[in-house]
């Protein structure tokens, strides 16, 4: 099956695209999405993370969205007074829906975030959810799981890390 059948659908059961699916604010369905998502990633495709930036723009209604660059990849500690800043930051721009309006600054704003854990994500994922509501929790996820993708799509291709 070809990028844009994966995409779009087109496989035998005509099942909605993965793209539209993790563009559904119903949890279920952009949870199973957000997986399958990942599970490319993590067989070395790319077609997860199109799918991501799909959805984004679709959610966003915004088609000129820029995204971390791959080449980044990774959610990399920074230094100064921008990590402090930076949770708060991205639950104002949830609180004003704003976490897709320039996704690379939101992505690039989740690196600065000294988190050592996965937990503390999820906790300022669940805050950005109370602030702006459960699309504002969806575009997190999406946001994150990009970045996190990228990596996961390289680890599988081979590629090593910054620091591996």
């Amino acid at each position: 099956m070809g990028l844009l059948s994966k995409l779009f659908g087109g496989g035998k059961d005509h099942d909605s695209s993965l793209a539209l699916r993790l563009a559904s604010d119903h949890k279920p369905t952009f949870d199973a999405a957000l997986q399958e998502a990942l599970q490319y990633a993590h067989e070395g495709s790319e077609t997860g993370l199109v799918a991501m930036e799909e959805a984004m723009r679709r959610r966003s209604g915004n088609n000129d969205l820029a995204f971390m660059p791959s080449k980044l990849g990774t959610l990399t500690a920074r230094f100064g007074s921008e990590p402090e800043d930076a949770p708060e930051k991205l639950i104002t721009l949830a609180k004003h829906r704003a976490l897709l309006r320039d996704p690379a600054k939101s992505q690039d704003l989740m690196s600065a975030c000294r988190f050592g854990a996965i937990g503390k994500y999820r906790d300022l994922a669940i805050r950005c959810g109370e602030a702006g509501g459960p699309s504002e929790l969806f575009a997190f996820q999406l946001l994150y799981n990009h970045v996190s993708g990228i990596i996961k799509v390289d680890r599988a291709r081979g590629k090593k890390g910054f620091f591996e």
